[in-house]
This record gives structure tokens, C-alpha cells and sequence, in this order.
């Protein structure tokens, strides 16, 4: 009955669990699956059990549960609020949620990724429990591939130049409209720049920048980030960050770099603190 899980075979039983429409078996003797409707393996059944067997079970709920798993984790309001009231319909939550997120393809891609990781973590743990009755070591589950750099090659890394004032302009709006407290400069102060990096999505437009607003004659210099709600949770904010904290580096400029961030942001707080940032500053505010 022994037979080795390779990427392969995972790679089928995976697609036969998504299919609900047909009950498939493992025959463990040739490492491949049998749709039952279709072959004649009574026979062969009947006399040796033990050489098929059933794959794991993934059912509807098992998708709905992953789904809500992938909303809540979210660090995006934007599209987390709208993956939950998706599944919050009722009837059709399913093309509800994809509905969602056909609106969002950098998210769908890490939908992707997670829906598949899930199942194959279900794969894995029920290799385990074969492999634990056969009186054999567990294996260890192989993460799949990190989706961020796939999603950061969707996006244009590019200097800032004049012909996009309107567009950062409006960004900055966008930002500040959606919490006024949070801004972190006047409207036009990005056009004292030394240095704007923005970054576009695949329709050309600006989702993101990062800029050094002011340099002080003390040598410290203050960065903003700021990317668009529907794009946030992607990467984008560190990877402007990064972008330009190595351009101060490759100029040579030496000095403090401090940037706000939003107490909500405690995401992009995380990242700062790995790329050895130290928080100086806690900013109250009270409304009169």
C-alpha cells in the first residue's frame, strides 16, 4: 500500500478534491487516480482493498471556511470589509466572493496562493496519518511559493517626474480624505522633493510613492509613503520604503530618517521595526 507523495501527485489529488461532481480513488500500486464512474476496478477492489484508497475530502464548507480565513486576515479595510460582506449574502457567497476579487487581481493572486496552500496542507496531514499507520516518520509540509515578489512584478518602480503632479496630487487626497488626521504634510509639499519614487500598476497609474520632503540642515530627513486603500496589504508600502532608505545609502547622505505612521498601520509599524527603525515618538491627539 506504500506509495511516495510527490509534487506531482499532489498536484492531482489536489484538483480532484476541487471536483464535486466525481468521487476518484488513489491506486496506490501505479501513484495515479481513478474516477470510479468510469473504471472497472471491482475486481481489483474487492480482493485488494488496501490498494485504493480514498482521497482527503474537501467539501463546500471546507472552501467556505478558508475564504472567510483569507478575508479576516486581510490588513486591506478596503477589501477585507468587502470579502466578508460577500460571504455574509447567503445564497451565492461563492461567486459573490470571486466577484470581489475579479476587482482586486493582485489580491486574487494571494488567493490563490492561500486556497492552494490550505489543500495542501489537508494533502499532507492526510499522507501523515497513512504514513504514521504504516509506522513511518510525518513529512514535513513544503510552503508554496511566497506571492509577494510575483505580485511586485506587476508593478513599475520608477523616479518621479513633473508630468505626474496631478496624479500624486491626487493620491495624497485620496489618502487624506480617507482620514484627515493621518496626513502627514500639506497638499503641495511633495513639489519641494529632492527625490519622489512612484510605482504603477499595470494600467499605468499611480497606486504609490514614497518621497524625502524635507532636508534639514541637522541632516535628517523625513520620508512618506503613502499607497492607494485598494492596493494596500500587497508590499508596495515596504518596497517604496526600501527603495528609497537604498537610494539615501547609494548617495551617501548620512543623517536620521523618521517617518509618521498611522496608528491603524501597525502592519507597516512591524516592517519598520525588521528593517531597524525604532519607534522615538507617540503623537496624541484630542479633538476640541
Amino acid at each position: 500500500m506504500f506509495f511516495e507523495l510527490t509534487r506531482a501527485l499532489i498536484d492531482e489529488i489536489l484538483f480532484c478534491m476541487e471536483d464535486q461532481n466525481r468521487d476518484f480513488l488513489l491506486d496506490t500500486r501505479e501513484s495515479k487516480l481513478i474516477n470510479i464512474e468510469y473504471s472497472d476496478i471491482e475486481d481489483d477492489f474487492n480482493e485488494k482493498e488496501e490498494r485504493f484508497i480514498e482521497i482527503p475530502e474537501w467539501c463546500s464548507s471546507d472552501g467556505f471556511f478558508i475564504m472567510e480565513q483569507f478575508a479576516s486576515g486581510r490588513r486591506n479595510s478596503v477589501i477585507r470589509d468587502a470579502l466578508t460582506q460577500s460571504l455574509e449574502q447567503g445564497k451565492g457567497v461563492f461567486r459573490a466572493f470571486k466577484d470581489v476579487l475579479n476587482q482586486y487581481p493582485e489580491m486574487e493572486k494571494r488567493w490563490f496562493v492561500f486556497k492552494e496552500r490550505e489543500m495542501k496542507r489537508r494533502i499532507v496531514q492526510w499522507y501523515n496519518g497513512l504514513r504514521e499507520s504504516w509506522d513511518m516518520e510525518k513529512i514535513g509540509f513544503e510552503e508554496p511559493e511566497e506571492t509577494q515578489e510575483l505580485i511586485l512584478e506587476d508593478f513599475m518602480f520608477r523616479d518621479y517626474n513633473p508630468d505626474d503632479a496631478t496624479t500624486v496630487a491626487a493620491l495624497h487626497r485620496v489618502c487624506v480624505e480617507e482620514n484627515p488626521r493621518n496626513a502627514t504634510y500639506a497638499e503641495d509639499d511633495y513639489r519641494m522633493s529632492g527625490k519622489i519614487i512612484v510605482a504603477e500598476a499595470a494600467e499605468r497609474s499611480i497606486v504609490g510613492y514614497s518621497a524625502i520632503l524635507d532636508q534639514n540642515g541637522d541632516c535628517n530627513y523625513r520620508l512618506v509613503v503613502e499607497v492607494h486603500p485598494e492596493y494596500r496589504g500587497l508590499g508596495l508600502g515596504s518596497e517604496l520604503c526600501d527603495r528609497m532608505v537604498n537610494f539615501l545609502k547609494n548617495s551617501r547622505e548620512t543623517g536620521s530618517v523618521y517617518i509618521d505612521v498611522p496608528i491603524e498601520s501597525d502592519g507597516f509599524s512591524r516592517y519598520l521595526i525588521r528593517s531597524s527603525f525604532s519607534p522615538v515618538l507617540t503623537r496624541y491627539v484630542l479633538s476640541v
